[in-house]
C-alpha cells in the first residue's frame, strides 16, 4: 500500500529555525532535559508552512479541536499497545524496538533519522554505537531526533505513520481513516488534497501547540507526529504495553480437496460465502448489514457502464487490519449505505493475520489445487485461476465469477440482460 509521508519536509523547513532555536547546554541534567527547548522557536504556522511546500490553503485548528489532536497524540494504540508522542526511545513499552536508519545533521549538537518501530526481535549492538533489529515485526515507519553523544535509546521519536496493512492503530478516538468519522472527532480539517490514485482526500490536521497529522484513506494509514518536548516525561507514564491477541487460535481453513467438481453459482448465494476470522455473510447484500468487526472507507463513487446505477469502492477491514476492497452498487437517489455488495477482493494469505474466503474458496489454497478440484476453473499461463458460471433467478440471468490473480481473489456478482 502507498505511504505518503510529508515529515520530511516538516523537518526541511525546521531545520534553519532549529540551528537558532538549539540552547548550547553541554551538559544537560537528564535524557529529557536534553530536548525541552528544541522546538522553541517552532510553532503552529511553522508547522503549516511547511505543509504549505505541498498542499494550499493550510490553517491551524481552533482550540477546542487542538486540544482533541493533543490528547489523541498522547493516546496512540498500536497492536492494543499504548504510545504517547513525542517519546524517548528508552520509554517504548515492552517489546517495542527502534531501527534506526538513514540521518541527516541539523547542527552539531542534533542529527534526525528516519526509522522502523519493530516489535520483537533482538537488539544486536554494533561496533559505531548503533544496533541492528534482527527478526521481529515492522509496525511503524518512524522520524526521530538524537542529541549528539547520547545513544540511540536516547532519541525522541517525533513522527511515526501507521498502515492498517501491518498493523491495527488507533488515534485517540479515532480508528479508521473514514473522513466523516475524523471531522466528526477532530473538527474541519486544516487542509483536504488528493494525493493517491483513488478520488479521496488526505485529511491534514494541525493544532495551535504543535502536534500534526495526516490521514490517508486510500491505505487506511496515518502519519501522526509532535513536537512538545516538554512533555516527554509526562508521555512515559501513559505508554503501556498489552498484549496483542485478536487474531489468537483462528487457524487456516480447510483446502477443498476430493472429487473433482463443477462450480455453481447458485452455490454462492449462502450466508457463510465470505469468511473474514470469525465473521461471515452472504456475498450479495447492503452495505448497512456489514457491522462488528467489519470496517468499510469509502474510496470512490462512479457511474456503472451501461446503467444509471452507481459504483462505491470501499477499502475493507476486518479488527482494523486491511483485508481488501469491495464494491456495492445503488441507485443514485439512495443513501451509499444501502448499496447491494457485488462485488468482494481479499488479498493473499501472506499479507493477512488470519484466513478468508470467497465463495467457500480459501485465500491459504494454491491456484494449482483449485484447478484440480474445479472442473470449469482454468489455470492460465499467467498463473491466474478463473472461474464462472450464469443461473437464471426470477427472471434475470445473473452472471457469477471467481478469480485468483496479482495477489487478489475476487468474487464479482451481476444482473446481465437475457
Amino acid at each position: 500500500m502507498k505511504h505518503n509521508n510529508l515529515t520530511a519536509f516538516i523537518f526541511a523547513a525546521f531545520a534553519a529555525l532549529f540551528l537558532t532555536a538549539c540552547h548550547q547546554e553541554k551538559v544537560p541534567l537528564s535524557p529529557y532535559e536534553q530536548y525541552y527547548h528544541t522546538a522553541e522557536n517552532i510553532d503552529s504556522e511553522t508547522i503549516c508552512e511547511a505543509f504549505g511546500a505541498e498542499l494550499e490553503n493550510v490553517t491551524v485548528m481552533s482550540a477546542e479541536n487542538s486540544e482533541k489532536l493533543r490528547a489523541a497524540a498522547g493516546d496512540i494504540r498500536i497492536n492494543n499497545s499504548r504510545i504517547a508522542l513525542p517519546l524517548l526511545v528508552s520509554d517504548l513499552p515492552e517489546g517495542f524496538r527502534v531501527q534506526y536508519g538513514k540521518g541527516e545533521r541539523l547542527d552539531n549538537d542534533y542529527m534526525y533519522f528516519d526509522g522502523e518501530l519493530i516489535f520483537g526481535g533482538e537488539r544486536l549492538e554494533t561496533g559505531d554505537g548503533g544496533a541492528i533489529i534482527k527478526g521481529g515485526e515492522k509496525l511503524a515507519d518512524l522520524t526521530i531526533l538524537k542529541g549528539s553523544g547520547m545513544s540511540e535509546t536516547e532519541g525522541v521519536i517525533y513522527s511515526m505513520t501507521l498502515s492498517s496493512d501491518i498493523c491495527k492503530w488507533s488515534i485517540g478516538e479515532a480508528d479508521i481513516c473514514s473522513p466523516a468519522e475524523l471531522e466528526r472527532i477532530f473538527g474541519t480539517p486544516s487542509a483536504a488534497e488528493t494525493l493517491s490514485d483513488e478520488n479521496v482526500s488526505d485529511l491534514f490536521y494541525v493544532s495551535d501547540s504543535c502536534e500534526f497529522a495526516e490521514f490517508m484513506p486510500s491505505s487506511s494509514s496515518v502519519m501522526i507526529g509532535s513536537l512538545d518536548c516538554t512533555r516527554l516525561e509526562e508521555n512515559n507514564a501513559l505508554c503501556e504495553y498489552v498484549p496483542y491477541n485478536d487474531f489468537d487460535n483462528m487457524t487456516d481453513l480447510p483446502s477443498l480437496t476430493g472429487e473433482p467438481k463443477k462450480f455453481e453459482a447458485l452455490s454462492v448465494f449462502k450466508d457463510a460465502e465470505v469468511i473474514i476470522g470469525d465473521f461471515s455473510c452472504a456475498p450479495y447484500i447492503p452495505v448497512s448489514s456489514l457491522e462488528g468487526d467489519i470496517s468499510l472507507i469509502p474510496l470512490e463513487t462512479a457511474p456503472m457502464e451501461g446503467t444509471e446505477n452507481l459504483s462505491d469502492k470501499y477499502l475493507l477491514l476486518y479488527k482494523g487490519r486491511y483485508f481488501g476492497l469491495t464494491t456495492a452498487m445503488r441507485m443514485p437517489d439512495r443513501p451509499a449505505d444501502e448499496g447491494m455488495i457485488y462485488a468482494w477482493y481479499l488479498a493473499d494469505r501472506e499479507n493477512l493475520p488470519c484466513d478468508a474466503s470467497l465463495a467457500g474458496i480459501p485465500v491459504s489454497q494454491d491456484t494449482e489445487s483449485l484447478a484440480a478440484y474445479f472442473e470449469n476453473g482454468e489455470l492460465k499461463e499467467d498463473g491466474s485461476f478463473v472461474m464462472y458460471d450464469i443461473y437464471e433467478l426470477e427472471g434475470q440471468s445473473v452472471f457469477v465469477f471467481y478469480t485468483r490473480n496479482s495477489g487478489i481473489s475476487a468474487l464479482l456478482i451481476q444482473s446481465v440482460s437475457e
